[in-house]
């Protein structure tokens, strides 16, 4: 549609609805050519003035005076204003629907940092690690003049020492607050094969007595150190606690496969518990050492019935494991194994 052609403001209302003329013109029957086909389509896409044509059509074949047209023109016109007013009116509650999701999206935040910032504020765990921290810093700065005052002491302790050294032959000393260096012979401490339970129970003193002919062939320790104190070290060394996780586990020869296959046929049911229908799981703990040998066999939980000494029996029977290790070295490694006892 163009808008400098006369008979369009004729036809058509601001509102783009046909007017009351355009309205009796098409009922009469008296448009023709190009208003007739604008007038046409606008009635197949406008269901409104479709009605209004029709009613228009149906009044004036009752010869309705024109002013009772007009006003139901009017009426139409009105209504028409109306409903375009009502939509574009639809759109301001979403404007403000939209309003207050944002004031309740910044009242949820401020809410969410109150809460961060108490939280912060009250919790006793970070106090606490803020009064360590004070303390480490009063420790330290109690610190500097203590080192301070053993440097000035150590400096004037030294022309005295300086005149108590000055003869022919003698050594000379100086203090100092470090302990005394031990360098044991690297052969004299020998790696025990086996860990049985009868190595376990020899008396303390026969250890402590390899242990001290052991550091007598070794070089003196300097300061007139004890010889106490590396027989310790060498009884440490000696009897080495086992592990209870290392990276690769001691293992069965053959597997897990080969050690049911070892119990099933070495296992003999006990009469006693055969007799008083026992069964259930016995749990035995054992030492591999570095060789693979078991030793130190403990039952955790047993059973009754013959059936824990049974399983320790088995497990004392067992050959050499393949030996746990820790940095790819063997070392003596805890096991723990269940042994199921069950009726047939």
């Amino acid at each position: 549609m163009t808008e400098n052609i006369p008979y369009k403001e004729m036809l058509f209302m601001s509102s783009g609805c046909l007017t009351q003329k355009a309205l009796e013109d098409m009922a009469r029957g008296s448009l023709t050519g190009q208003q007739f086909k604008d007038v046409q389509d606008h009635l197949a896409d406008c269901d409104l003035c479709s009605d209004a044509l029709d009613g228009v059509t149906i009044w004036m074949g009752k010869k309705i005076p024109d002013i009772e047209l007009s006003d139901r023109l009017n009426q139409l016109q009105n209504s028409t204003q109306t409903l375009i007013e009502n939509r574009r009116a639809t759109f301001t509650p979403a404007r403000r629907i939209h309003g207050y999701y944002r004031w309740a999206a910044l009242a949820a935040l401020f809410l969410v940092f109150a809460g961060i910032f108490f939280l912060v504020k009250e919790n006793p765990v970070l106090k606490k690690e803020s009064i360590a921290m004070e303390r480490h810093k009063n420790a330290d700065s109690l610190k500097i003049p203590d080192q301070v005052n053993l440097d000035k002491n150590e400096k004037t302790a030294r022309p005295a020492d300086e005149n108590l050294n000055k003869g022919p032959g003698k050594l000379k000393t100086r203090v100092k607050f470090a302990a005394p260096v031990i360098k044991p012979d690297v052969d004299v401490v020998k790696e025990q094969d086996v860990f049985s339970s009868d190595d376990l129970a020899l008396p303390e003193k026969k250890t402590e007595q390899a242990a001290s002919e052991s550091i007598s062939e070794s070089p003196k320790a300097v300061g007139g150190t004890s010889v106490k104190t590396a027989s310790r070290l060498v009884a440490e060394e000696v009897y080495e606690k086992p592990f209870t996780v290392v990276e690769e586990m001691p293992a069965f020869p053959g597997g897990e496969t080969k050690m049911l296959q070892f119990l099933r046929e070495n296992i003999r049911y006990p009469e006693q518990a055969r007799e008083n229908s026992i069964s259930g799981t016995v749990y035995v703990s054992f030492v591999v050492g570095k060789n693979g040998n078991i030793s130190d066999i403990k039952i955790l939980r047993g059973i009754g019935g013959g059936c824990d000494e049974e399983a320790y029996r088995v497990v004392k029977s067992m050959p050499a494991w393949i030996p746990g290790k820790q940095n790819g070295k063997a070392v003596p490694t805890q096991f723990n194994m269940p042994i199921i006892f069950k009726l047939n």
